[in-house]
């Protein structure tokens, strides 16, 4: 018998076949440990769709009680107390673009524009910083000894008093740029790219002097980003490798999937228009475990696509666990929360003239209750679904599945409340037309933040909707069921050939009637990576068109299964039911609906497949589990080796799987 996990605790190797228990993960969370659970669905915050000038975000500055918003188009901020997002007044603004980069110096807001640097007085943009170059980067930060504000400028780090007075001007070697600047016990931490393709260093200055008083060499051309970590710097550089400075040299702290293979992840981009696979403001420490805000996608220029796809590196938001590994936590959302107004109440139900979308259980949040009673404003409840537009309102999760729901009163008058989406639970990729670009991330620095906004942080990005266009958005890894998978290390045979006959978990949480977990497995390889993502039309909820020349759907058969990685439904996955290739655009269906799809079709999305075969599905419904415990028979799987891949939906929680097999020829 095999299990996973083979020690107490999951472990986690992307990319790495029998180094660990898992290969590959989406959306999924160890933070408690033992158990493997599939991570709350982002909550959208604000996206371009509120307000036009909503560009590519590129820093989130927590400053007292606002967080600030830098896009590459306007400044926002945030209110977390309120909910409510404001536009800053683009008078005298710093000129922003993607090499812009913003700090809190004297507990006010600093970006850089392309040649200034200005501050936001809580009313207006100020002067501060002049004559620097627009074709390079500005990355930021505060010496803090000193009280001085560096600023990159080229190869040359600029350093400003609290009067702006330029205090010393450090340069580099004319083949280096600066990407960004970390602070830390005295030092400034340079990090920079090498403009002709060699080996970028990290240099380390105290700030004063014309010259760096050391320098480190990284084994590739582009230090993406860089952070305090674990007493020390830790930086992302393009070779995907993630490294702690030790003093000397660095150590190896982890490696994204590229790193073990032969595949660029550099970019080409010039330097005024500088862009890597983690922004400067991409990465930040929470607590003991390091978070990173990733463009996945990899080199690979073939059929007009710019970039391809590794199965085991989807984009989006990764977290570094040193008692775990490097796993993926969250896509890149597009769907902000949908608030509906209320039509009535009565016995202690609420009804709307359209649908929910809530399960029991499902997070709520009363947006605006001025004349209810039983509730307060801009507080979370929980759902208990009565029907598709009537629900009652709990004060917990449990007290919601129990269905203890609160007594209300008052009148309805203008009253809303506000409800997750599930038609996307976080794009993994791009498209060929417009690729997905990383942002920035940022831990909250206030215990006070209504958990339905968010949990833990903050984090933007572009990603794709349902039309093909750019969605640029703000949002926070929220409280909402979401949908995952993992992927364990191969299972090797013990003899030529090995027959795997069952599969038992321990799984925690399956109560919501929404809840699933799916289990697949697969005994052959798969097709080649990376892979250069499908795009399909939808004709309905459950059926697509392909050209079939997608690279994609050249071998795909049915049983297989699809994973949408971008568009409309993004991060959900499907199983392949028929396909119709009768025409030279393939018709595929799929078994089960993709929320977000309309009747009558007409959206798009991005997909790839893979050859995993469903073993059982899991619900609170259609399987009874005593002592959550559950057993399925494996029928089919035979050969030299056995993988199986897990998909969760909801908060289900999984404790351990065990395979059970049996010898079928022995060696000799």
């Amino acid at each position: 018998m095999n299990r996973f996990p083979n020690q107490n605790n999951w472990s986690v190797a992307h990319g790495k076949d029998f180094f660990a228990d898992l290969v590959r993960t989406q959306n999924m969370s160890f933070e408690k440990p033992g158990f493997a659970q599939v991570a709350p669905n982002p909550t959208v915050i604000y996206t371009d769709g509120d307000n036009s000038g909503f560009g590519d975000p590129l820093a989130i500055v927590p400053i007292a009680s606002v967080y600030y918003v830098v896009t590459n188009d306007e400044v926002f901020s945030f209110s977390p107390t309120t909910n409510s997002v404001t536009n800053l007044t683009t008078t005298s603004m710093p000129s922003l673009g993607v090499t812009t980069d913003a700090v809190s110096y004297q507990a006010q807001l600093h970006v850089s524009g392309g040649t200034t640097a200005k501050y936001w007085d809580g009313d207006s943009w100020e002067n501060a910083i002049s004559g620097l170059s627009s074709s390079a980067p500005h990355p930021m930060c505060v010496v803090e000894q000193l009280n001085h504000l560096a600023i990159g400028n080229g190869r040359t780090v600029l350093t400003y008093d609290t009067s702006y007075s330029l205090q010393t001007t450090l340069t580099l070697p004319s083949e280096y740029i600066v990407t960004g600047l970390q602070w830390r016990q005295n030092y400034v931490y340079i990090f920079t790219r090498n403009i002709y393709g060699r080996n970028a260093k990290m240099f380390v200055w105290t700030g004063t002097g014309t010259t760096a008083q050391s320098a480190y060499d990284v084994g590739c051309d582009w230090i993406y980003s860089g952070c305090e970590f674990l007493s020390s710097i830790v930086i992302v550089v393009s070779s995907g490798q993630i490294l702690r400075f030790n003093g000397g040299g660095f150590d190896e702290l982890g490696a994204f999937p590229v790193y073990y293979s032969s595949i660029p992840w550099t970019s080409d981009a010039t330097t005024s228009s500088l862009r890597g696979r983690i922004l400067p403001r991409g990465m930040v420490s929470d607590g003991q475990v390091l978070l990173m805000n990733v463009d996945g996608e990899v080199n690979v220029a073939n059929a007009g696509y710019s970039s391809g796809y590794l199965h085991d590196q989807p984009s989006g938001v990764w977290c570094l666990d040193p008692d775990v590994g490097l796993y993926h936590l969250a896509g890149f959302p597009m769907t902000k929360y949908r608030t509906l107004t209320i039509d009535s109440l009565s016995n202690n139900a609420f009804a709307f003239s359209e649908g929910h979308e809530a399960e029991t259980g499902d997070a709520v949040y009363a947006s605006e209750s001025t004349g209810l009673t039983g509730i307060t404003e801009r507080g979370t409840y929980f759902a208990i679904k009565v029907s598709e537009t009537t629900l009652k309102l709990a004060l917990t999760p449990e007290d919601a599945l129990l269905g203890n729901a609160i007594t209300l009163g008052g009148s309805v008058s203008g009253d809303t409340l506000s409800f997750y989406t599930n038609d996307s639970v976080g794009a993994i990729s791009g498209s060929r037309n417009s690729g997905m670009e990383c942002g920035p991330i940022a831990i909250f620095s206030q215990s006070e933040i209504n958990p339905w906004i968010g949990n833990r942080f903050f984090f933007g990005g572009v990603s794709i909707d349902e039309s093909g266009a750019d969605s640029n958005f703000f949002a926070s890894l929220g409280i909402g069921s979401g949908v995952g998978s993992f992927v364990t290390t191969p299972v090797e045979s013990s003899s030529v050939t090995e027959t795997w006959n069952k599969l038992t978990s321990f799984v925690k949480n399956l109560k919501l009637s929404s809840d699933k977990v799916i289990f697949k497995y697969r005994a052959q390889e798969d097709r080649t990576s990376p892979t250069l993502p499908a795009e399909i039309t939808w004709t309905s909820p459950t059926t697509f068109t392909v050209d079939s020349t997608a690279y994609d759907f050249r071998r795909v058969a049915v049983d297989d299964e699809i994973t949408l990685i971008s568009g409309a439904g993004a991060g959900h996955y499907r199983k392949v039911s028929a396909i119709d290739t009768t025409s030279t655009t393939y018709e595929i269906t799929i078994s089960e609906a993709v929320p977000g799809i309309s009747s009558i079709g007409g959206e798009l999305s991005t997909v790839v497949t893979e050859n995993w075969k469903e073993i059982a599905t899991l619900t609170n419904t259609t399987t009874t589990i005593p002592s959550d415990f559950s057993s399925d028979t494996i029928s089919g799987a035979e050969g030299k080796w056995v993988q199986f891949k897990v998909e969760v939906r909801g908060k289900v929680a999984l404790r351990s799987l065990n395979i059970i097999n049996t010898q079928k020829k022995q060696n000799g």
